[in-house]
């Protein structure tokens, strides 16, 4: 009986631990009837096509002002990621999900990142993407998001922050210094 009482308090706290915890829809489309559909396309950059369900994504979360990307925790199980529709191309719709860490009317930093289903995550993907340049991965740039309670699906395709954005191969550490030592050429010629 004692021991009942010692974990009254605890298994409470846990309860409301687990209450405040902020949600937004994870998805690029916003289906809150009546606002008008909104939708942000993901595509493939060398196809310009959007991407269909040969490809998942996933949210990854933070807490709000993070500006580096290795700092998010992916919101869903690793292994528990979202292809891409066929009947709506470039479009993922996954559902409510609860980011952790971040209350309800509080702001999280969000980000969306795509690979091909191939592999079994973005970390593998992104891996092999370093060495093959056929394999082609993305991530849109951070955003920071209100999130809502449970069941009010806030969509994260109506926040300004969250935009298209196109999946591409790796470009290698070398092409980025050659551009770099030109654009250097360009300004010291310039000078002269």
């Amino acid at each position: 009986m004692k021991k009942l009482f010692l974990l009254l308090p605890l298994l409470t706290l846990g309860a409301i631990g687990v209450q405040a915890q902020g949600y937004v829809l994870e998805s690029n489309v916003d289906v809150n009837i009546p606002s008008p559909w909104t939708d942000v396309p993901i595509y493939d950059a060398l196809s310009g096509l959007p991407l269909g369900s040969s490809y998942y994504a996933q949210l990854y979360a933070g807490v709000a002002g993070i500006n580096n990307d290795s700092l998010l925790t992916a919101v869903d199980a690793v292994d528990q990621y979202h292809a891409f529709l066929d009947a709506a191309p470039g479009d993922f719709l996954v559902g409510e999900v609860m980011i952790n860490g971040v209350a309800v009317g509080a702001t999280a930093t969000l980000q969306v990142r795509v690979w091909p289903v191939t592999f079994a995550s973005w970390a593998a993907a992104y891996s092999a993407a370093l060495n093959d340049p056929s394999i082609h991965v993305g991530k849109s740039a951070l955003f920071q998001q209100v999130l809502g309670a449970a069941g009010s699906n806030t969509a994260i395709a109506a926040n300004p922050g969250f935009v298209t954005f196109t999946i591409s191969s790796v470009p290698e550490p070398s092409a980025i210094g050659l551009g770099l030592l030109g654009f250097g050429m360009l300004l010291a010629r310039r000078r002269r």
